[in-house]
């Protein structure tokens, strides 16, 4: 389909602006003693997860169905808005991923990072790290990490609205707030492999919490 028609692309959008979260397009699940996601009362409406601290065992997790490529004709972007609330000794990712089981698709723990999913992209942080990172990983193959600058370090409640996307080559391109951090690089996603949107979290040595504001995906119908 021509991507100057209207209906050359698929796009999901949630505001959450509603009373409970919409469990027709989300999944929620929980490990241990974390507190599932779900609607926080606040201005325009938010999603919270919270976990406790409990020795990097506690998780809560949020994510879509698996329906989008990037092989379909135009690249796969997401974009979240998101706040780390009351501690910032938590992991978290954001982004998407081809995992449904409760982990941290991407992460940055003891200075050291690690994948657990086999296709990935997107934004993480850890307790050790110094800003945000972010890349993919692409049947098992981990790219090339980047570390955003340090002004971009999160800020306990407050928002950053990041973005990431990946194009039928599987190369990634990543910004913070509109500020491309990472452009164009490779192995950040396998392009014929179905990945879902994801918010993830992780206590990593204190009790937290992430809000979402927002969560978007627009991805090419198909390509041919």
């Amino acid at each position: 389909m021509a991507l100057d028609s209207p209906f050359g692309f698929v796009e999901f959008m949630d505001d959450f602006n509603r009373n409970v979260i919409g469990t027709l397009d989300w999944t929620i699940n929980q490990a241990n003693s974390a507190t599932n996601f779900a609607i926080n009362a606040q201005v325009n409406g938010v999603i919270r997860g919270t976990v406790t601290s409990n020795s990097r065992n506690d998780y809560a997790i949020v994510y879509g169905p698996f329906i989008h490529r990037p092989d379909q004709g135009g690249p796969l972007k997401f974009e979240a808005r998101v706040a780390v609330i009351t501690s910032l000794s938590v992991s978290v990712f954001v982004g998407m991923t081809d995992a449904n089981t409760v982990e941290i698709s991407l992460q940055y723990n003891n200075a050291s990072f690690s994948s657990t999913a086999t296709d990935a992209f997107g934004f993480y942080w850890g307790a050790s790290g110094t800003s945000w990172r972010c890349g993919g990983v692409a049947n098992d193959v981990d790219s090339v990490q980047t570390t955003s600058p340090a002004r971009m370090i999160p800020v306990l409640a407050a928002f950053q609205t990041l973005s990431g996307e990946i194009n039928g080559n599987g190369a990634g391109t990543f910004r913070i707030d509109g500020e491309t951090v990472a452009e164009l690089i490779a192995g950040c996603g396998t392009a014929t492999v179905l990945l879902g949107r994801q918010v993830s979290i992780r206590d990593d040595g204190a009790a937290g919490s992430i809000d979402v504001d927002y969560f978007h995906v627009r991805a090419a119908r198909y390509n041919n």
